[in-house]
């Protein structure tokens, strides 16, 4: 269980639309009595993961595992941006074409990081420019009922525009770069 491993409030504690009731009530209810403070500040119940339009469950015997998927030819970092990139509220369907999408979108945005990474060449970061755009950008969609989906898609789109503008001046490239890395600390997927 959580408890033994957090000595704090956690800032979000996620589950399952079906752990709503009789779960996490259950959890509030017993770690709340034996710890002087709140289980998290918030509760996040996400829509199920569908496999062949069902629930994805042992019973049905439609359980993906990462094992399966990495056999696949995915990796962690893929499958992880799968199950990140749409919104928690929402279902989540899983096919063999969506997964290979997905792991397309992630190897492009990885490209143009690589590409940024060259540009900036160990320089200086200056203020600034796109740098600030993409961080608030992100904010802006992660502040909005954790809209991760919108909030990759800024980032994507704030990349593909510098992309087109060609080369950007080292010092310009660095910047983003050290606005990219503070997005994946959260993302934990684009490095």
């Amino acid at each position: 269980m959580v408890a033994g491993h957090f000595r704090q409030t956690l800032s979000i504690y996620c589950g399952g639309i079906d752990n709503l009731y009789r779960h996490h009530d259950y959890s509030i209810a017993i770690l709340e009595s034996v710890r002087p403070y709140p289980m998290a500040r918030f509760w996040l119940h996400a829509e199920h993961l569908v496999v062949g339009g069902k629930k994805m469950s042992k019973s049905r015997g439609n359980i993906l595992y990462t094992d399966d998927l990495i056999a696949r030819g995915y990796s962690p970092a893929e499958i992880r941006f799968f199950l990140i990139d749409g919104h928690y509220r929402r279902r989540l369907s899983y096919s063999d074409r969506a997964m290979a999408a997905s792991a397309g979108k992630l190897r492009h945005l990885r490209g143009l990081i690589r590409r940024i990474t060259q540009e900036a060449a160990g320089a200086a970061p200056s203020a600034g420019g796109t740098a600030e755009g993409i961080q608030r950008g992100f904010r802006e969609r992660m502040d909005d009922d954790l809209d991760v989906a919108g909030a990759i898609a800024a980032v994507a789109a704030e990349l593909d525009s510098a992309g087109s503008r060609g080369a950007s001046p080292p010092e310009s490239a660095a910047a983003l770069l050290g606005a990219l890395r503070r997005i994946d600390g959260v993302l934990r997927v684009l490095f």
